[in-house]
């Protein structure tokens, strides 16, 4: 199915949804908007800035943007982090509109990296996972099967394991340990609804270490409700162009002591019987 990609604002890219009949990013400016929302307001950027070892857990694959984010940022930054990156998707996008997405401009060969995986995920059976591993020393040329490429010992890497599943069906037992990240980047409530329910931000909290910390373009009420009921503590952020507001979330509310709260008893009582 011929797929529609749009420039944002930015620069960067898009494509839209026939399915969900939504762009997979912000149209006024995708690569900004996932910079500010899954890795600065996360902490994400700084982790890798510092060098630490990072778990990280992303509902929605989609187009792997953020893999060629977090790649450019550890070029940036000469980040010497190990990173292992869990994700899901349910309905993965062929490898040729990914590689139409222009990752190269983001980091170099992130087009054709992203490609591959994107070629063994739409490939994959439903349940199966496919693994790909970035080291420093990745060259886009590269022809080894994305399974035949494990982390190498005492070296940075970017672990990458995406699953092709439904969300609820997704084993998070395989996570190396608990998550330091979460990055929610389902469609929206409206279209998306059971991504965004009290069960999906219970099973989120249980792979979740003491002091992760969850981001989402997501402002709805609704869906914040979901995430207190989960025992998520929720704050609100400054959204990038194009939002007024996103969010963040912690099981420690220290984490949040940079942002301003949501009411979290008030929004508890008015959503409690309902969700």
């Amino acid at each position: 199915m011929a797929q529609k990609i749009i420039t944002t604002r930015d620069g960067s890219r898009s494509v839209f949804s026939d399915r969900f009949q939504q762009h997979y990013h912000n149209i006024a400016g995708a690569l900004t908007e996932s910079r500010n929302v899954f890795f600065d307001n996360t902490g994400l950027s700084r982790a890798l800035a510092a060098h630490q070892e990072i778990t990280l857990v992303e509902v929605g694959f989609g187009t792997g943007l953020h893999v060629a984010l977090l790649e450019c940022l550890r070029k940036r930054t000469g980040s010497r982090s190990q990173v292992h990156y869990y994700s899901v998707e349910k309905y993965p996008l062929e490898g040729d509109v990914i590689r139409d997405m222009k990752f190269g401009g983001i980091c170099p060969g992130m087009d054709k990296i992203v490609g591959q995986i994107a070629d063994e995920l739409h490939g994959a059976r439903d349940g199966n996972s496919i693994c790909y591993t970035i080291t420093g020393d990745q060259h886009p040329e590269d022809e080894e099967s994305p399974a035949a490429n494990p982390p190498p010992q005492g070296l940075p890497y970017t672990r990458i394991e995406v699953c092709r599943s439904d969300f609820h069906d997704w084993d998070l037992s395989v996570l190396n340990r608990k998550a330091d990240f979460i990055l929610h980047d389902a469609f929206s409530p409206d279209t998306n609804p059971d991504l965004w329910t009290v069960a999906t931000f219970r099973k989120l909290m249980q792979a979740a270490g003491p002091n992760a910390v969850l981001g989402t373009y997501c402002s709805a009420t609704r869906a914040r409700a979901a995430m207190l009921l989960a025992g998520w503590h929720v704050g609100r952020v400054p959204g990038p162009p194009g939002k007024r507001e996103v969010t963040v979330a912690s099981p420690d509310e220290n984490m949040l002591a940079a942002f301003k709260r949501v009411n979290e008893e008030l929004l508890m009582d008015r959503f409690r019987e309902e969700l």
